[in-house]
C-alpha cells in the first residue's frame, strides 16, 4: 500500500497592532476561508483539485501558529492564497508562511526554534533590566525544555461503544468458525496428510470470509 504524500504548511497568523488572537477562532472557521480564496484566486479546478487533501490541522491561540495539510505539489498554490486571506470571521489577519514539510513533525521542530530565536530577538530589544533579567530566565528554561512528548498529536480516542461492538463482532466469527469446522471435521470421513492440509486452508479462508462481512 502506497501512503499518500502530503505537504504541511506552517504559519504564523499576525493581527493588527500585536493584538491576541481572540478565543472565537478555531480551525474550521480557517478552513472556510481558505477554501473561499482558493475558489476566488483558482476557480473550481482549483478548488477540486485540492479540496480532498485540505485539512486545517490546528491553530494554537497562544501562539498564533497555523498548520495546513495540502497534497503534494499544491504547496505553492496554497502559500499563494494565504496572503489573499485578508480576515477570519471578521478579523483582520495577516497569514504567513513560515516552513513547508513533509510531517507533522518536522513542521513543529521548525516552529520551536523559529519560537526561540524570535524570544532572543526580542531580549535584544528590551532596555528594562527588570524585564530582560525575566525574559532571560524565561528563556533559559524553554532552552533547556525536552518537547519530544509535545511533537507527536494525539490521535483521537474511540468511543467505548465502538470497541464493545468491534469486541463483540469478533468474538461471534470466531464461534462461527469454530462451530463450522467441527461440523466440517464430522461430515468428513478419515483423511490423508495433504487432505488435512486443504481442509486447514479451506478454514482460514471462511474465517477470512466472515471477517470481511
Amino acid at each position: 500500500m502506497v501512503r499518500k504524500k502530503n505537504r504541511y504548511l506552517l504559519a504564523e497568523v499576525l493581527f493588527e497592532s500585536g493584538k491576541q488572537a481572540p478565543s472565537n477562532l478555531n480551525e474550521p472557521e480557517f478552513y472556510k476561508e481558505i477554501r473561499d480564496a482558493l475558489q476566488i484566486g483558482f476557480g473550481d479546478y482549483g478548488l477540486g483539485l485540492v479540496k480532498k487533501s485540505l485539512n486545517v490541522r490546528y491553530f494554537m491561540e497562544d501562539t498564533c501558529m497555523l498548520l495546513v495539510r495540502i497534497r503534494r505539489g499544491a504547496e505553492s498554490m496554497l502559500s499563494n492564497v494565504f496572503l489573499t486571506v485578508k480576515s477570519v470571521c471578521g478579523v483582520p489577519v495577516t497569514i504567513v508562511t513560515k516552513h513547508i514539510s513533509g510531517s507533522i513533525r518536522c513542521a513543529q521542530k521548525y516552529w520551536i526554534k523559529y519560537s526561540r530565536r524570535k524570544l532572543g530577538s526580542t531580549l535584544r530589544s528590551i532596555t528594562d533590566p527588570e524585564e530582560k533579567t525575566a525574559l532571560r530566565q524565561k528563556l533559559d528554561e524553554i532552552n533547556k525544555t525536552d518537547f519530544s512528548d509535545l511533537l507527536i498529536i494525539k490521535q483521537p480516542i474511540p468511543s467505548p461503544r465502538l470497541a464493545i461492538k468491534q469486541t463483540l463482532a469478533l468474538v461471534k466469527l470466531k464461534i462461527k468458525v469454530v462451530a463450522f469446522s467441527k461440523r466440517l471435521v464430522k461430515w468428513l470421513p478419515p483423511v490423508t496428510y495433504n487432505q488435512h492440509m486443504f481442509i486447514a486452508k479451506l478454514i482460514v479462508c471462511i474465517d477470512v470470509f466472515l471477517f470481511v462481512i
